[in-house]
């Protein structure tokens, strides 16, 4: 699939748009996941030894790709933009939570 093909895709599952927002369809993938966590084959696959992640050419590799990314002056800064846009975004929206109205 081409990039122009994606590109609509995306803004239509973004934001509020985004089915898996609807409570009804996050109640369904709770459901579903809690379903598969129950089997053994699937926990075991996921936190076993067969986790890819526990190889180490692969930790190995994964370790290289971030020291690299972090590394990077331009990437860092934007990944620390991101971090902190998020970091604030949640706050807001908690205290916004937490927060009782004013009379």
């Amino acid at each position: 699939m081409s990039e122009t093909q994606t590109k609509p895709r995306r803004e239509k599952m973004m934001g509020e748009l985004n089915p898996a927002k609807k409570e009804e369809t996050r109640k369904k993938i709770s459901e579903a996941l809690k379903k598969a966590w129950a089997r053994p084959e699937v926990k075991e696959k996921i936190t076993g030894d067969k986790n890819p992640t526990k190889r180490p050419e692969v930790k190995a590799k994964i370790s290289a790709a971030l020291k690299a990314t972090w590394s990077d002056p331009v990437k860092r800064e934007a990944l620390k933009a991101k971090i902190s846009a998020r970091a604030a975004a949640k706050r807001a929206a908690k205290a916004s939570v937490t927060t009782p109205p004013t009379a």
